[in-house]
């Protein structure tokens, strides 16, 4: 039933999203149950009773109850354990999507693999051909192709590009998406953080070497830098306590403490100094 209802999502929101204005959908994963037109107490019943069949096809021990008893709650917290999941012993997303599919599929996978890991090989090529991506390896065959397709599909909803599919690629592949906007250029995120801390160092830099309030004059340029250097690891933990907030469409005005830090420099490591000396009076 579960696995039924998620490629409705899928088909859904695939045959809304493929206009020439796409509608964005955000699924979170979180404990509320799975809402459609057909729910019910009997549904709910049809879960649970899934569940329970599942949870024993992957050999965890429980009684089928029927009921979401201590037994079932118990699997539920050891699947996900295993299965490197949030262990909460809620049946989210991404668990009902682990209990269906295979915990990961890599290239290679199909070879010597049960039908059950080729079957799903062969649903993944479908969703991916569906997404429009082409894809020449026989069917339930992870091959080269296949690889390229789910890295170019990663790379499309912002996932982690490692052609491997896993629970979280599998869960999106299932209809829980956002399409991510593309952009003329890709920044990878190692760049961007070296830009944001180089940001840091020039406003920090323009606040000692631009003071209105300055009364004498700023250090040579290598102590001046040094010194910036260390206050941007200062500036990030005094702005956690600090108790108003910069919120702005422009980009750059968020580093207007960096500025400001800058620009009384010298009153800041006068009291860390301070700080330092009565900490170590007390120490002592």
């Amino acid at each position: 039933m579960f696995r039924k209802l998620l490629r409705r999502i899928r088909n859904y929101f695939g045959s809304r999203t493929s206009s020439h204005q796409p509608i964005h959908q955000i699924f979170l994963f979180n404990k509320r149950p799975v809402l459609h037109g057909s729910f019910n107490q009997k549904s709910l019943q049809e879960a649970i009773n899934e569940l329970q069949q599942r949870l024993l096809v992957k050999g965890y021990s429980l009684n089928a109850s029927g009921r979401f008893d201590v037994e079932t709650e118990n699997a539920v917290w050891a699947f996900q354990r295993d299965y490197s999941l949030l262990v909460d012993g809620v049946v989210g997303p991404l668990t009902w999507t682990c209990l269906f599919y295979p915990a990961t599929l890599v290239y290679g996978c199909h070879k010597g693999a049960s039908s059950e890991t080729k079957s799903a090989v062969e649903e993944l090529q479908q969703i991916l051909k569906d997404e429009g991506l082409v894809i020449q390896d026989n069917e339930g065959c992870f091959e080269k192709d296949t690889k390229k397709a789910v890295k170019s599909f990663q790379r499309k909803y912002g996932l982690k590009v490692d052609g491997c599919v896993g629970a979280v690629t599998w869960a999106v592949l299932l209809g829980m998406r956002q399409e991510v906007p593309q952009a003329f250029f890709r920044i990878p995120l190692q760049s961007l953080q070296m830009l944001d801390q180089f940001l840091r160092l020039c406003f920090l830099l323009l606040g000692m070497y631009f003071n209105p309030f300055a009364t004498a004059a700023p250090p040579p340029v290598p102590h001046a830098v040094v010194t910036a250097y260390m206050l941007t690891f200062m500036v990030p933990i005094v702005l956690t306590h600090f108790p108003v907030r910069i919120q702005s469409e422009l980009y750059l005005l968020k580093y207007a403490p960096y500025v400001g830090t800058g620009m009384f420099w010298q009153s800041v490591f006068r009291g860390m100094g301070t700080f330092i000396d009565r900490l170590m009076e007390k120490l002592l």
